[in-house]
């Protein structure tokens, strides 16, 4: 990718980005997987390159794109449509599968409580091949509900201690009482 001069999209901020820097570069070097949500409206050019420095490193499996901007969804599906998408709704549509079908994402990204209200939602979207992924969750309490729950991805402000909580869970250890 060449050096970014230009600032985030939806900003006014010039910022140089020097290509090892990059969020991709960092995610090639670290083995790490990552959902990447762009924030504001991403235009063609701003999606390519994205698209392009993503595939460039061989991150297609390992970067989920969201974004709640419909026409960012777009850009990207338009500049490399084997990215996964993941649309991020604020509130859940009566019609969740069609809503995410309607933005060609492979999931939706939806706060917790919405899926606490509405269970079946998450088994709505299995059956038609679709991904939940949850945010923002803190606690043990909150994964355990999320996991029951069968969501396919959780977002955390602390994702050590998630990896932490997940591999105890999977060892049949008791996880670590976080409130």
């Amino acid at each position: 990718m060449p050096e970014a001069t230009a600032g985030a999209p939806g900003s006014d901020r010039g910022v140089a980005v020097a290509p090892e820097n990059t969020l991709p570069a960092v995610l090639a070097a670290s083995g790490h997987r990552a959902i990447v949500e762009l924030k504001g409206q991403w235009d063609a050019d701003a999606a390519t390159l994205l698209a392009a420095d993503i595939a460039a490193r061989g991150l297609d499996e390992r970067i989920i794109v969201a974004s709640f901007d419909a026409r960012t969804l777009a850009a990207v599906e338009a500049a490399d449509s084997r990215l996964p998408l993941l649309i991020v709704l604020k509130r859940l549509p009566a019609d969740a599968v069609a809503a995410a079908r309607r933005f060609g994402a492979r999931g939706i990204l939806i706060d917790r409580r919405a899926v606490t209200a509405r269970p079946g939602v998450v088994d709505e979207l299995h059956a038609a091949g679709l991904r939940v992924v949850v945010h923002t969750l803190n606690s043990d309490e909150q994964w355990d509900a999320a996991t029951a729950a069968g969501v396919d991805g959780i977002v955390t402000d602390d994702p050590a201690t998630l990896s932490m909580w997940q591999q105890q869970v999977l060892a049949g250890d008791p996880a670590p009482r976080r409130r």
